[in-house]
């Protein structure tokens, strides 16, 4: 580990867990629960360690609530994306448009990502996307928290913007689409209720929801056969 700062619970009184705060150690570490000699998947403390590992004996436990899920490339959520092979990508969830969780790098062939510590409440919009700065590798999904307890088995869809829940026009009031109140590269912005869809990108009403904007909707230029730029599905 070098050229790096670790933060720890309390160095001066010999308490050397990282601390929740930590940027170098986390998820910077190397997942030896296959390794040929001496795998193992628990730190010193017996807590399940979590990919990506962090460096050192101790894995920092989050408090709040775990969303997880798969990252697909076609609408029927039936094509998992090959981050392994294809390149790996970054997944994080925005609550009410706040970052919130740990983010999370998807580093296998199946697409899956689980995104701990995320703190939400009943009625929250959440945003979970694909954070690249490759237009062709964003994806959002859009649906509003129940609770504030674990989701699982969600679906972020590459290419698409996709509404998994009955919105109203006041819960897209606003959002920005980069660094503003998203925190990172989101294919759409939502500005007084109208909502405009990054070009390149399909907005994807999933079965039996709705959505009812407060302005216009604006997608990209006419799809045609055998791309998504522009279609409303």
């Amino acid at each position: 580990l070098q050229n790096k700062t670790v933060t720890f619970v309390d160095a001066a009184n010999w308490d050397y867990h990282l601390a929740t705060s930590d940027t170098g150690a986390t998820g910077a570490g190397t997942d030896l629960s296959s390794d040929t000699y001496y795998p193992f998947t628990t730190d010193a403390d017996g807590n399940t360690r979590t990919v990506p590992w962090d460096i050192g004996a101790d894995e920092t436990v989050s408090s709040g609530a775990t969303i997880s899920g798969v990252i697909y490339t076609n609408d029927a959520a039936s094509t998992p994306y090959t981050c392994a092979s294809s390149g790996n990508v970054t997944v994080k969830v925005a609550v009410a448009g706040t970052l919130s969780g740990t983010p999370v790098a998807c580093t296998a062939d199946s697409g899956v990502f689980s995104i701990t510590g995320v703190t939400m409440a009943t009625g929250n919009v959440l945003t979970m996307f694909i954070d690249s700065a490759t237009s062709a590798n964003q994806g959002v999904v859009i649906l509003k928290a129940t609770g504030s307890g674990n989701i699982s088995s969600q679906q972020v869809i590459k290419g698409r913007v996709t509404i998994m829940d009955n919105l109203a026009t006041t819960d897209l009031a606003n959002y920005d689409a980069d660094t503003g109140t998203g925190g990172g590269n989101v294919p759409f912005t939502a500005n007084a209720g109208a909502l405009s869809v990054t070009a390149g990108h399909e907005l994807l009403i999933w079965a039996g929801k709705t959505y009812t904007p407060g302005g216009t909707v604006t997608t990209g230029p006419s799809s045609t056969g055998g791309t998504i730029n522009g279609d409303v599905v």
